[in-house]
Order: structure tokens, then C-alpha cells, then sequence
């Protein structure tokens, strides 16, 4: 199919406002309504990725209310990846700003968990850092230095327990009765075969913070409020945050 063939096809595809592409032939049947179909199709099976992606978010909402709203994002966004499973990175953002989820602040958050939860599993695999990596490095070399995160880890900083919003809905049955909506910082590894959640306190999740961004380990320290920065170092590599530490 020529380059401007293609264009018009999945303009076409993506944007019910544009006509089929011209030279599209179906037996006994009407083009534009077949086309459309096949629209829906695909637009049906990018909501039913989202839906698959973002699971606890669908359940809080219920599936009606979901699929609207995944059908806003699909109208706005097509997958820039074959892999369906990557598709709705911007998913979270979107439904920040999706003005019937806006009684529901933590809703974002909650999805941006989810994001990278399956960015965590799909992350290359490779070793996390041990604790005898740092050996080499002298004291001063080593406030010097600046981390490389491990390729699973992500940090969530919310203003919402979105960590137990997580875990209740792992049940069939989310108890959320006792949940205390109070805010969470949330660092997502993969240090070896299963997905882990760390609740980090907030001296912890600014060093995490200040690390991931590539701040040296001296500069990172000045974040950690009253928390001991060797207990922060040790923590974040028993977690599995960091993959590597390189000197500049």
C-alpha cells in the first residue's frame, strides 16, 4: 500500500469524521458501514487493552463508567507499539483530567500505580546492585557517585493510599472499611522473579526521588529530612531500586 494510501486508511480507522479511503471494494455490502465496523473492532480491542492494563482502576469505577472513559482515551490516543500490552502509558494523566473522574482524585494516582506495575513486569531483566559493589568506591568517591535504577523500578508519590487501594482490590471481595486515606509513596521493584510494592516514609521516597532523577548520593542526602541516609542506601538496595552506581 502506497505511504499516502496507508495515511488516509488509518485517518480513516482512527477519526469516524474522515470517509473509508478510497478503492476499498465489499461483496454485497455497503463500504461505510462495513468500515465502520471494523472501527469499532479496533477501537473495541484497544478499550478491552486498557481494561486489561489498568484492572483496579476499572473495578473502583465500575466497567460502564471505565469503558467511557477508555473510549475518550482512544479517540485521543492510538498505540505508538504493536504490543498491546504497552498500550496507555498516558492512560493515568488522561483520567486526571477527564472531567466526570474528577470527584475521584486518587483515581490518577491509582492508575499510575497500575502503569507501572506493567512497566516493572515488562522491564529487561538484569542484576540488581549488592551490597559488596560498594566496595570499591572510598567514602568520598561514593557521595560522589550517582546511581542507575534497576530497569523494573518506578516511584509513585501520591497524596492517596494507593498502595492499599492496590492490595484490597487483589481480593475478590476489596474490604476497604479499615483503608486510611492518608498519602503514600510507593517504590515498585522486580529485584527477581515477582513484582514487589515498598512503602517508603518520606525521607526515604525524596532520597529514592533524588537518586532516580540522578542526583549524586550527597546531594540526595540533603533530602533525607531526619532519616539516616545509610539506612535510606541500604533500604533502597535491599528493595532492588538500583542496578548499578557509577563514580563521575
Amino acid at each position: 500500500m502506497p505511504h499516502a494510501d496507508y495515511q488516509a486508511f488509518a485517518r480513516a480507522l482512527c477519526d469516524p469524521a474522515f470517509p473509508p479511503p478510497a478503492g476499498l471494494q465489499v461483496a454485497a455490502a455497503d463500504v461505510g458501514e462495513r468500515f465502520a465496523i471494523y472501527r469499532n473492532n479496533v477501537h473495541v480491542s484497544l478499550m478491552d487493552a486498557l481494561g486489561d492494563r489498568y484492572p483496579v482502576a476499572q473495578r473502583m469505577v465500575g466497567e460502564e463508567f471505565f469503558r467511557a472513559m477508555a473510549r475518550g482515551y482512544v479517540l485521543k490516543h492510538k498505540p505508538d507499539t504493536p504490543v498491546l500490552a504497552y498500550y496507555g502509558d498516558r492512560f493515568p494523566e488522561f483520567i486526571e483530567h477527564y472531567p466526570p473522574a474528577m470527584p475521584l482524585p486518587f483515581l490518577g494516582d491509582l492508575a499510575r500505580l497500575e502503569r507501572d506495575w506493567s512497566r516493572a513486569w515488562a522491564a529487561a531483566d538484569e542484576p540488581v546492585l549488592a551490597y559488596g559493589d560498594l566496595a570499591k568506591f572510598s567514602a568520598t568517591e561514593l557521595a560522589a557517585a550517582r546511581i542507575r535504577p534497576h530497569a523494573a523500578a518506578h516511584l509513585i508519590r501520591s497524596s492517596w493510599p494507593v498502595a492499599d487501594l492496590w492490595q484490597a482490590h487483589q481480593q475478590a471481595a476489596p474490604d476497604l472499611s479499615s483503608l486510611q486515606w492518608r498519602a503514600q509513596d510507593v517504590l515498585v521493584t522486580r529485584p527477581e522473579a515477582d513484582i514487589q510494592l515498598h512503602l517508603l516514609d518520606a525521607g526515604a521516597a525524596a532520597v529514592a526521588q533524588a537518586l532516580i532523577d540522578g542526583r549524586a548520593i550527597d546531594e540526595a542526602a540533603a533530602q533525607a529530612m531526619d532519616t539516616d541516609m545509610g539506612a535510606v542506601l541500604g533500604l533502597l538496595i535491599n528493595c532492588g531500586m538500583i542496578a548499578e552506581v557509577r563514580s563521575t
